[in-house]
């Protein structure tokens, strides 16, 4: 099969690219730097190549700190933590910074959610993965050299 006759296949649908809400887009970047500049986030990823999921993973590497998201999705898990949906950032705050950070994002309308955790030595998503730090770090570091090389 085709890429998109085996997706079709699957999950009984193919859809295009993505559309850009320009206005979320603003709001949400507004909202990250008015929340970066009054020094509330601690890190930031955009959400892009590979989702959240990716997004997290690359944090976890680079911060060397693991992390922990156990919120349910409301979508399907591997549309929630792949999906390329537009104008998401992740982002990790200090407890005490909660709450100014969800009143940043309500004054610039924009949803916010607290999906998981910060610490520890391994990536957990839910209950379907749970790696130790140093193997998603191997893994990122050395996977695609590994690939070529097999």
């Amino acid at each position: 099969l085709a890429a998109s006759e085996y997706l079709d296949f699957i999950h009984g649908k193919v859809e295009g690219q993505p559309k850009l809400d320009i206005d979320l887009e603003i709001r949400t970047q507004a909202a990250c730097r008015e929340a970066i500049t009054g020094e509330l986030i601690e890190s930031a990823h955009d959400v892009s190549d590979g989702g959240i999921a990716v997004a997290i993973a690359e944090s976890a590497v680079i911060g060397e700190i693991g992390a922990s998201v156990n919120s349910a999705p409301e979508e399907r898990w591997d549309a929630a933590m792949f999906g390329e949906t537009q104008s998401r950032i992740i982002v990790s705050v200090n407890q005490e910074n909660l709450a100014g950070l969800e009143e940043i994002t309500t004054a610039h309308d924009i949803p916010s959610r607290v999906i998981g955790s910060v610490g520890g030595n391994t990536l957990k998503f839910g209950d379907a993965i749970s790696l130790q730090l140093a193997e998603v770090d191997d893994a990122w570091k050395n996977g695609f050299s590994r690939s070529i090389s097999d």
